[in-house]
Parts: structure tokens; C-alpha cells; sequence
């Protein structure tokens, strides 16, 4: 099958952001990792795109209007919860400072490419396996090990059925919801009392 990137964990994430100088590569870097969502789609927001709900400030929602999978399914919201303070902040200030219009102006491609080897080498920097996809599929991962049901997780990577999913988080390794409860369940398959 193809070849699985590694996935990064919440606290090797917190590290490459940490050594990111650049605030716009910061965001990015958080984005993708709080939404799920590849960073190539996170340079495609708008200001507008990305709100956080005033009644609770560690919740927000990001409307993806362009994309890799826009086409197919047209635009959609990801709701998620930024826990950290400081991650928080750090986005926060951003948006305040953006002007309206993207909120990661490129004018070329060159520009893209770079910041997006920014954010590949911030993450090598913590480990040297680690590549662009390892974002995504780390907090996907991070969320099936959390207990995310196969639903909750489809709603966050936007695959167009279980079996997509499935095969993207290598279920064999990955402890998601179903396979605890089973697991659960697989008590009752002992052959001796318990003492």
C-alpha cells in the first residue's frame, strides 16, 4: 500500500511551533493541526473564514471554501476546540491583526512552497521522519486514541466513507473507539475465572 507518514503528537507539535519565528507560519502550523485539515488548505482561508465563538472563546469554527475536497463535496465547516491559552492567543491576534482578504497572501507559488518547507522543517526539527502529512494524520490519530467515534472523526477529515478513513489511520495500529469497546467486551472471552 502506499507509504504512511509518521504521525506527529501534540507535544512534538507544540515544540515545532515553538521554534517557528515566523507569526504567519505559527498559525498555519496550528490551524492544520486543530482543524485536521491539510496545510495547503489552510493557506486558502479568509479572515472571515475562521471565528471563534464569543460565548466560549476555546471553540472555533473554520469554513473551508477551497480545497482539495471542495470540489467534490462543496465548501464546509470543521467546529474544534483550542484548550491551550497560549494557542489560542497566538491565533487570536493574528486574525485581529489581518486585513480582510486572505488570511495568507501569496502572490506566487514560490511563496506558497516556502512557507509550507517552513512548517516541514520546523517539524523535522523535532523529529527527522516527520513530513507535512504528519500533521493530519497525527491529529486525526490523536483523536481516535481520545475516542472519537468513526463519525466524529469522518466529520473532521471529510474522507467520503469509512473505508477512506480507515485505510488513512491504518486501523490495525490506531486504538480507535470500536476496537476499545471490543476490547472491552473481549474480557468475556477468558477461559478461567478471575481469581
Amino acid at each position: 500500500g502506499p507509504r504512511e507518514p509518521t504521525a506527529a503528537t501534540a507535544e512534538d507539535v507544540a515544540k515545532a511551533v515553538d521554534s517557528l519565528s515566523c507569526p504567519k507560519a505559527k498559525v498555519i502550523l496550528l490551524l492544520a493541526w486543530y482543524s485536521c485539515a491539510r496545510p495547503c488548505d489552510i493557506l486558502q482561508l479568509k479572515k472571515h473564514n475562521v471565528v471563534f465563538d464569543p460565548s466560549n472563546p476555546g471553540q472555533i469554527r473554520i469554513k473551508f471554501q477551497r480545497g482539495k475536497v471542495v470540489g467534490a463535496i462543496g465548501s464546509y465547516h470543521i467546529h474544534t476546540q483550542i484548550a491551550d491559552p497560549s494557542d489560542r492567543k497566538t491565533i487570536a491576534d493574528f486574525l485581529q491583526r489581518a486585513p480582510e482578504g486572505f488570511l495568507f497572501p501569496f502572490s506566487t507559488g514560490y511563496q506558497r512552497s516556502k512557507i509550507v518547507a517552513q512548517l516541514r522543517d520546523a517539524l523535522r526539527s523535532v523529529r527527522p521522519e516527520y513530513e507535512v502529512r504528519s500533521l493530519r494524520r497525527g491529529s486525526l490519530c490523536t483523536l481516535a486514541r481520545a475516542g472519537a467515534t468513526e463519525e466524529e472523526l469522518l466529520g473532521f477529515s471529510r474522507h467520503t466513507n469509512v473505508d477512506q478513513l480507515r485505510r488513512y489511520l491504518g486501523w490495525s495500529a490506531v486504538p480507535h473507539a470500536a476496537q476499545r469497546s471490543g476490547m472491552e467486551k473481549a474480557r468475556d472471552l477468558s477461559t478461567r475465572a478471575d481469581p
